[in-house]
């Protein structure tokens, strides 16, 4: 939800200084991710996660979308049925055909209400 956070200096680590890596630095952790997952046991969740983190960095990261792209292809031939759907809906969303409501489609969401403090 918040990788342009990350792109654009307005995250910070615990020493209170900005935190600010190239967008190609995220893309490169996230593909090392799918690589080497934390848990082989859980490879195909944490597939799910990383390519819905692509899809929101699409808008987030604009220079990188094709590459977003070729990693989100990688995802299609999945024996995992919902990586596998979820990924080709990701990609008909970067047809040319969704620019114009692709951003809203992909903005942040809200946090709930009672998750909000007070």
């Amino acid at each position: 939800e918040f990788g342009d956070h990350l792109v654009s200096g307005r995250a910070v680590g615990p020493d209170d200084q900005p935190i600010q890596v190239r967008p190609a630095e995220v893309l490169d952790l996230l593909q090392d991710v799918v690589r080497k997952p934390p848990n082989s046991d859980k490879a195909s969740a944490t597939h799910i996660l990383v390519a819905a983190a692509l899809i929101k960095l699409v808008t987030r990261c604009p220079s990188e979308s094709e590459r977003i792209r070729k990693m989100l292809r990688k995802f299609e031939c999945s024996l995992n049925l919902d990586l596998q759907q979820r990924s080709c809906e990701f990609l008909e969303l970067l047809e040319a055909e969704w620019d114009s409501s692709r951003a809203g489609i992909l903005d942040r969401m809200p946090v709930p209400e009672g998750e909000i403090a007070t």
